[in-house]
């Protein structure tokens, strides 16, 4: 395993910020100093969040390798112990690899009240963790 310097990912919201930007046609003027919004078709569409707390970032060659970058205080993953750098290794009984990203993402999207079993890898050790997910905001 080798260990990446991740520390320009600290200030980056990944609760709603990518699923909220997905609502809008979103248009940069630089020149103008301004940011335009035009709701998109997505835009009345349900709005489904991350209900663990976790913050996952994916590496490797077909960036199937998913380490935890940060873990939100007072969530499902901070209360049973999952720590950033953690590498999760299975989410329930599939192979962690055979997610991608979004994939992955959408099994912290479940209902309230889920049980989801996730085996991680922390310095050379497997460790077994059950979040039980919840709204969070």
């Amino acid at each position: 395993d080798t260990t990446q310097e991740l520390s320009y990912l600290n200030d980056r919201n990944g609760l709603v910020g990518n699923m909220l930007l997905n609502s809008f046609q979103v248009i940069i003027d630089y020149y103008g100093s301004s940011i335009w919004l035009k709701p998109s078709r997505y835009y009345k569409k349900r709005y489904i969040y991350d209900r663990s707390g976790l913050n996952i970032i994916a590496g490797g060659i077909s960036l199937n390798r998913f380490v935890v970058q940060g873990v939100i205080p007072n969530t499902p993953a901070s209360e049973v112990g999952i720590l950033p750098g953690d590498r999760i290794m299975r989410v329930g009984l599939i192979p962690a690899g055979m997610f991608g990203l979004t994939d992955l993402q959408r099994c912290f999207q479940k209902k309230a009240g889920k049980k989801i079993k996730v085996l991680l890898k922390r310095d050379g050790k497997k460790i077994k963790r059950t979040l039980k997910l919840r709204d969070l905001i």
